[in-house]
């Protein structure tokens, strides 16, 4: 069996390249290529490109979907030249929508899955987790603060008391937020901690509470104002160097504070999460979209609703968008008021990833259902006309 490194294959799948791969793997009677970059919107055609090349010579293959299609190929004999052609007519239309990493449209959020009245049973949590799993929801976001640093504990006991769930998620979590706490008996009042020495304690806590040997996205929660960002980018390094994280991260940074960061991580920072929604539309005015746009990464959007605020808002912004959102509907078959907002959001040309923050699985349901609406260009403008509560300048 011969490997090929993901960073090997990171490089580009370019003609030269993939000639390269070949070459090398002529003659071999087992090959293992993992991390094939594709972007989910073109997912299906990499698919059936892997398909129709496979297709009557090789014994068999395999895709893991989510921002990768890793496959296993058992070659039966020398790689043929159509196979080629085809990988090489797929790198051609994939090459612009290349991004550093990729969740896919959606993640289910878990900021707020204890507020029930009712302590939170792992068999209910789970019931969630396999609703999104029926729904092409593949990657759980979660956070060290969460639920008073209870949830990332709620999240590793579900994963560990139903089989059926092991190893079906993608782990997305951050740190760096401490309040005053048991968890936390060294803060006295709110503050933040992007010091190398706390990423590292903090990435080994929640490696153990969540019962996973490595974090898929771990992301530093809140800019440190104290924490140099040579400091900060020491840990994130000394995470991925040990093998305990994939993938890293930041939430909630202004660009400038991004592309420090990003230059002394040697450009791995894999997504910037930020809040965005009709109702906070700050990152299509502050940069923070053109940016991930320029450097190819796919920023995620928490509280896509307004944190609520669309559907318990009795007046102003809220009222008007759920008027206008309720004339929508009909045109887009009765769809759920959540599925346009997620919709519009998706939209943007920097595509974030919707963080699904609801404990209702009937939301779940509807909110994965918005990755199939495409809004009307006019449509898109009529929801922001009314947030804005003005048309476009």
């Amino acid at each position: 069996m011969m490997l090929l490194s993901s960073d090997y294959l990171k490089k580009g799948l370019n003609g030269s390249l993939l000639g390269a791969i070949i070459e090398r793997l002529e003659g071999r009677n087992c090959v293992k290529l993992g991390a094939i970059p594709t972007s989910t919107r073109r997912l299906p055609a990499t698919l059936k490109c892997l398909g129709d090349a496979i297709s009557g010579k090789y014994c068999a293959f395999f895709v893991r979907i989510g921002g990768y299609a890793c496959c296993v190929l058992n070659v039966k004999s020398s790689f043929h030249e159509e196979f080629y052609n085809e990988f090489r007519w797929q790198e051609m239309n994939e090459n612009s929508d290349h991004l550093r990493y990729d969740l896919g449209d959606f993640a289910y959020g878990t900021w707020r899955i204890l507020d029930g009245e009712q302590p939170l049973s792992c068999e209910a949590l789970a019931r969630r987790f396999h609703k999104c799993l029926e729904n092409s929801i593949n990657t759980i976001d979660t956070a060290e603060i969460y639920g008073g640093y209870h949830v990332e504990e709620a999240v590793g006991n579900t994963l560990k008391s139903d089989p059926e769930l092991l190893n079906r998620f993608k782990i997305v979590t951050k740190v760096g937020i401490n309040v005053p706490s048991r968890e936390k008996s060294h803060a006295s009042i709110p503050q933040y901690d992007a010091s190398s020495k706390n990423l590292v304690h903090c990435a080994e806590k929640s490696l153990r509470l969540l019962g996973i040997d490595t974090i898929d996205l771990f992301l530093v929660h809140r800019p440190d104002w104290l924490t140099h960002p040579e400091d900060t980018a020491s840990g994130l390094r000394q995470l991925l160097d040990e093998g305990k994280v994939r993938e890293v991260g930041v939430s909630n940074y202004t660009i400038y504070q991004f592309e420090t960061l990003d230059q002394l991580m040697d450009g791995k920072l894999a997504t910037n999460q930020v809040e965005f929604s009709p109702l906070c539309m700050d990152p299509l005015y502050d940069g923070s979209f053109d940016q991930c746009l320029q450097k190819k990464v796919r920023p995620m959007a928490w509280s896509p609703l307004g944190g609520g605020a669309l559907f318990s808002g009795k007046g102003g912004a809220s009222k008007r968008l759920r008027d206008k959102l309720t004339d929508l509907s009909p045109k887009y078959g009765e769809a759920p008021l959540d599925a346009l907002v997620y919709a519009w959001v998706l939209a943007v040309p920097a595509n974030p990833t919707v963080i699904l923050g609801t404990n209702k699985i009937d939301r779940i349901i509807s909110g994965a259902k918005a990755g199939a609406i495409q809004l009307e260009r006019e449509d898109w403008y009529a929801i922001w006309e009314a947030a804005k509560g003005q048309s476009v300048p």
